[in-house]
């Protein structure tokens, strides 16, 4: 059965069985891929209330001092799966609060474990404390 066209039939037929196993694949790929990002999401939205509830529940903790944490919760990053670190003025800035109280709000929120400080050189930087 040196038939050509039957030949090239089960060529065909090979050719398509290998590009439904590569696209089973990567559908298998892809779905984990969202499946692992739903659960980042769902695990960074619960630590998101977790800490709502705490700043919210706390009289100690006023508006300008949500508004510091509701800011850096939005910097969460989904690629290295953590909170970024934002520089003090830019954090100043995007919250509109005053300068001369902000290290009052800071530090009330330090010392409540919410967040955590670094600096780099005379840099500061603050960021989200996920301990919590």
């Amino acid at each position: 059965m040196d038939d050509p066209i039957l030949e090239k039939l089960q060529s065909i037929e090979q050719q398509l069985d290998q590009l439904q196993e590569q696209g089973r694949r990567t559908f298998q790929f892809f779905n984990k891929a969202l499946s692992n990002d739903k659960k980042t999401k769902q695990k960074n939205l619960q630590s998101k209330n977790i800490i709502l509830e705490q700043i919210y529940s706390d009289p100690d903790i006023r508006y300008p001092h949500q508004k510091i944490i509701q800011y850096l919760l939005n910097q969460y990053d989904y690629e290295t799966k953590q909170y970024k670190k934002v520089y003090f003025s830019k954090l100043v800035k995007e919250t509109r609060i005053g300068k001369n109280k902000a290290n009052e709000y800071f530090s009330l929120l330090m010392d409540k474990g919410l967040l955590q400080r670094s600096t780099d050189g005379y840099k500061v930087f603050y960021e989200i404390n996920d301990e919590t």
